[in-house]
């Protein structure tokens, strides 16, 4: 279906509305300094928190990445800074982060999933990455964040 649209898309341009052409791509790129208030949001499903936790926080090997960092190789991160909620926590978990409109834009992209990852701009201690869909997470988008704003206020 990507790839329709990206020709349709091509063919037709002007007759797309811009926002399509986020949706058509399917990975996001940048410095890791510019946007500190921005949020990287990925969908998955899992069959547990637990599962969920040992994807994105457990090395696979001792001393070494998690699956995730291994998942995403053109981006290093950081995941004491990442933040994941998994079933009926995750709409709280969006509320310490993103305002009603934010939540209520997010969450419609999150279904069917049942779990989310939060990756804050400032994961990837400045340095450039690029991010994409992993075997078990769906790259939905970005938001800017409020609480992200505060805590770098607080520095």
């Amino acid at each position: 279906m990507r790839r329709f649209l990206r020709h349709w898309y091509d063919a037709w341009g002007s007759l797309v509305p811009r926002e399509l052409e986020v949706l058509l791509s399917s990975d996001i790129s940048g410095d890791g300094t510019t946007h500190p208030n921005r949020v990287f949001i990925f969908a998955g499903a899992f069959a547990s928190e637990a599962e969920m936790f040992a994807y994105c926080f457990t090395p696979v090997t001792p001393n070494g990445p998690e699956q995730l960092n291994l998942d995403l190789p053109e981006a290093s991160v950081s995941t004491q800074m990442i933040d994941a909620a998994f079933s009926d926590q995750v709409l709280s978990r969006l509320s310490e982060y993103f305002g009603r409109k934010e939540r209520r834009r997010i969450m419609a992209k999150l279904a069917p999933e049942d779990a989310v990852v939060l990756i804050p701009t400032r994961a990837f201690d400045g340095m450039a990455f690029r991010i994409h869909d992993t075997p078990r997470l769906h790259l939905v988008g970005h938001e800017d964040s409020l609480a992200m704003a505060a805590m770098e206020g607080t520095r």
